[in-house]
């Protein structure tokens, strides 16, 4: 399979998502100990991807072979994570964007979990599109001065909102 831009579920299976513990624990500090970033950092200064310097989400995959097609450098930051308490199957997709603040995101995430007692944080996965698909990937599609087509941002969607099942809309001003 060719690593595309975004993940590339099989019918009926379940991406990966990102555990909430694990956003609101380890991605933080990643962000605070990057110079420049804090909590109130949007996710387009987290990871801009007009420059080809890696932000804090391309370099936690930089040096690792892609585990979609096996063959290119450059993997999502999704996938490179182990542990239940970090990565699993989604529970969820996110929907929000890139102009929002990372403490806001997993502020609403932490919310989310505790209005409904039974979502474990360390066992509620968000599939969050600037975790779980592929950056490096994005990043040279713009450089070769492409642009994903509607159809297929809005196939590769439509297939994890379903296969997924549930989905979260974060609403911020």
């Amino acid at each position: 399979m060719f690593c595309n831009l975004f993940s590339c579920p099989k019918p009926k299976h379940v991406p990966n998502g990102v555990s909430v513990h694990y956003l609101k624990t380890q991605f933080l500090r990643e962000v605070k100990e990057t110079e420049g970033l804090n909590e109130n950092s949007t996710i387009r200064e987290i990871e801009d991807l007009r420059w080809a310097k890696h932000g804090v989400i391309r370099s936690k995959g930089a040096s690792i072979v892609c585990p979609r097609d096996e063959t290119t450098v450059g993997a999502a930051y999704s996938d490179c994570l182990n542990g239940d308490d970090n990565v699993g199957l989604a529970t969820f997709m996110l929907s929000y964007t890139w102009n929002y603040k990372i403490c806001d995101i997993i502020d609403t995430l932490v919310a989310h979990c505790e209005s409904n007692k039974d979502m474990d944080q360390k066992l509620t996965y968000v599939w969050i599109c600037c975790l779980c698909n592929n950056q490096h990937r994005v990043y040279e599609e713009k450089q070769n001065g492409g642009n994903v087509p509607f159809d297929e941002f809005h196939e590769i969607f439509r297939t994890n909102v379903v296969n997924i099942g549930h989905v979260v809309a974060m609403m911020f001003p």
